[in-house]
């Protein structure tokens, strides 16, 4: 282990100038030494007999996400291995969290480290090659080939080895097309190489491996350390490393169309290997696709980043193609479920009107979404404060912190608070109205994180935790704040754009923002809706800046969900005279008051304290107090935010836009 880590780090101090020929080299010594890598003449590896055995490696996280997508995928492997035509030898989970999970005994697991951190520059595809250099550094393989598989795989069809004597296989990805990106790849295959169209347009994912993994790895740092590159190529980076990493080898892959189906649009299952269920599958009632809109009925993996999907998804109507009802019907996912809970392999439990919460102690995580201008970073800085003086107090169930920050790079509080770096929108994607970037930066989160917590917490920076907060969730329902001014049912003839009579009254709507609760997975519905609602004029106009709150209200309707709904979950100053026994201040609204403690709401105060008046740097240290009469919840706010700006290091001149 760590020589391949010396290896990795050696290559990133010197900027990735090493050359393929030193990795190349490597793996001819490895040969020599006895530690036969394989046969490389050059042209790809001479594959001597195509019915020969090949391994089924998958690389994995111990995320919920990660992990039913893995046994699912491990139960139709078993189901397929000795079918008659299948060449499936055994079958490894490559394991990056550097740490057992609860799969082990259940799976073949092998664990490996994740990139040092940092190095994954928030790209958590990284670690897919480096995890496979480890594990063809330290594993036994009996095969001589290996597939590699991804979890949201499912074998249909039993699997023979694909390559020809002097050709791997690959599938050919419609979306990995080197030609019309030659500016690009010449950075990584130069012109004395040859024509880019000796780049295959496969990912890395499946086909049987060649021993290239160095050079992947190589290239895809080389690759995500390119501004250009990275944002050309965003989410299939390392596949286009890949790809190239098998040019600079002389490699040729045997493109087969027949090596996967990916559902909604591929229709027929036929004669093809693998399901690929990366897509959602939207449809309605009519059996008509409605892709980049929510379905009547639908099935994407998306909706289940926080646990696994329920026993007995209902079948897809009339007129959906056979992929999509193979995927579901043809018991690819519910009897997989079924006989998993047989096994006393519970996936976990979901009744379809929420989350079941069977322990409303647990520990939450909080999460912040964020940007890295002044005004978000010294109120994130007050709430990290009294988050940390308030985690470990009697009655608290709060776990760990994140700020998700998505303006796509770091800043300067990273050191200071537990930040995760996610992209915001693509350019003119927010339509001017920048909240848009919140369920699109949660969704990422939710897809890379590694949160050890079952239940989250989504606060906002102009929180701040004046009481130990507890898990308020029912046994049955999540909790929620109720906003006086999120009204679903005055607004029906809009709300049935987006919630269909036939899924129930608007008042199964909760009267909730996206803030504060405790999340339900429904991160994706959450995007899909607020971009449908800001794309349409009337919605725009009528929620405006609560538009994405409406939102998410919308989008847990849909997945019916219903909230506990509590008014002691936070107060909202001026509004909310006393602080009792809430947990949460939320100083939203600025304070306006004459020298008598009367409100002055819509006139600026003699005093005042308004968070808008500190845009482009933070509030000084010591703001005076509010004069007599003002209500005690003002006056807590302010003492609050003093004493923060007392102890925190820097208050002053770290964040200054």
């Amino acid at each position: 282990m760590g020589r391949i880590k010396s290896l990795l780090m050696l290559l990133m101090v010197l900027g990735f100038f090493i050359g393929t020929y030193n990795l190349v080299c490597m793996m001819i010594e490895h040969n020599k030494a006895g530690n036969d890598l394989g046969s490389f003449d050059g042209k790809g590896m001479e594959i001597v007999n195509t019915k020969e055995k090949f391994h089924v490696a998958v690389t994995a996280t111990d995320a919920a996400y990660s992990q039913w997508q893995c046994r699912i995928m491990y139960y139709w492997y078993k189901k397929s291995k000795d079918m008659p035509g299948s060449a499936m030898g055994k079958f490894t989970r490559i394991l990056y969290s550097g740490t057992d999970d609860q799969l082990m005994n259940e799976i073949p697991t092998f664990v490996v480290d994740p990139l040092p951190e940092g190095l994954d520059r928030v790209y958590i595809a990284l670690n897919k090659p480096w995890a496979f250099l480890q594990w063809l550094e330290e594993a036994q393989i009996d095969e001589e080939y290996i597939l590699m598989a991804e979890p949201d795989h499912i074998f249909v069809n039993p699997l023979p080895n694909l390559a020809s004597r002097n050709e791997p296989a690959g599938y050919p990805f419609f979306y990995i097309k080197p030609a019309e990106n030659e500016k690009i790849m010449r950075k990584f295959y130069p012109k004395e190489n040859g024509p880019v169209t000796n780049v295959d347009p496969i990912g890395n994912s499946p086909y049987l491996l060649e021993e290239i993994t160095p050079t992947w790895v190589n290239v895809s740092m080389r690759m995500k350390d390119d501004p250009e590159t990275d944002k050309a190529f965003g989410l299939g980076l390392e596949m286009y490393a890949y790809a190239v990493a098998s040019a600079l080898h002389g490699i040729k892959h045997t493109l087969r169309k027949d090596f996967m189906l990916q559902p909604p649009w591929d229709l027929d299952v036929g004669k093809k290997f693998i399901i690929h269920f990366t897509y959602g599958c939207d449809y309605n009632l009519k059996g008509q696709l409605t892709y980049g809109k929510i379905g009547e009925w639908r099935f994407d993996k998306r909706s289940y980043l926080m646990h696994p999907p329920p026993k007995n998804i209902s079948l897809p109507p009339p007129g959906v193609p056979e992929s999509v009802i193979f995927l579901v019907e043809q018991k690819v996912v519910v009897y997989m479920m079924i006989e998993h809970n047989k096994a006393g392999n519970d996936l976990g439990s979901f009744d379809g009107k929420g989350m079941e919460i069977i322990n409303p102690k647990a520990k939450f995580h909080v999460a912040v979404t964020a940007t890295d201008a002044a005004y978000s970073q010294w109120q994130c800085r007050i709430m990290y404060y009294w988050y940390k003086k308030s985690k470990d107090m009697p009655g608290s169930a709060m776990g760990k912190f994140t700020r998700i920050l998505h303006s796509g790079r770091g800043d300067q509080l990273m050191n200071e608070i537990p930040t995760s770096v996610v992209d915001p929108l693509p350019e003119g994607l927010d339509r001017g109205y920048i909240v848009l970037n919140r369920p699109w930066a949660f969704l990422q989160w939710l897809e890379k994180a590694q949160i050890d917590e079952e239940y989250i917490l989504m606060a906002e920076p102009d929180h701040i935790f004046v009481n130990p907060l507890p898990n308020l969730a029912s046994e049955n329902e999540p909790a929620g704040y109720p906003f006086f001014y999120i009204k679903p049912a005055e607004n029906e003839k809009i709300m049935r754009k987006f919630y269909p009579e036939e899924n129930g009254p608007v008042t199964d709507v909760d009267p909730i923002g996206n803030s504060p609760y405790l999340l339900e997975e429904i991160a994706p519905t959450w995007v899909n809706v607020s971009l449908r609602m800001k794309d349409d004029p009337e919605t725009d106009k009528a929620f405006g800046w609560v538009l994405e709150m409406y939102a998410y209200a919308v989008a847990s309707a849909l997945h019916g969900i219903k909230h506990t709904l509590r008014k002691d979950f936070m107060l909202q100053p001026p509004w909310d005279l006393d602080v009792g026994k809430k947990f949460i201040i939320h100083f939203t609204y600025g304070c306006d008051y004459n020298l008598k403690g009367q409100l002055t709401y819509g006139k600026i105060g003699e005093w005042r304290f308004d968070k808008r008046s500190y845009l482009m740097g933070p509030p000084p240290k010591n703001i005076s107090l509010p004069p007599p009469g003002v209500p005690e919840s003002v006056v807590r706010l302010v003492k609050m935010v003093n004493e923060a700006t007392a102890n925190i290091p820097n208050w002053e001149s770290l964040n200054r836009s």
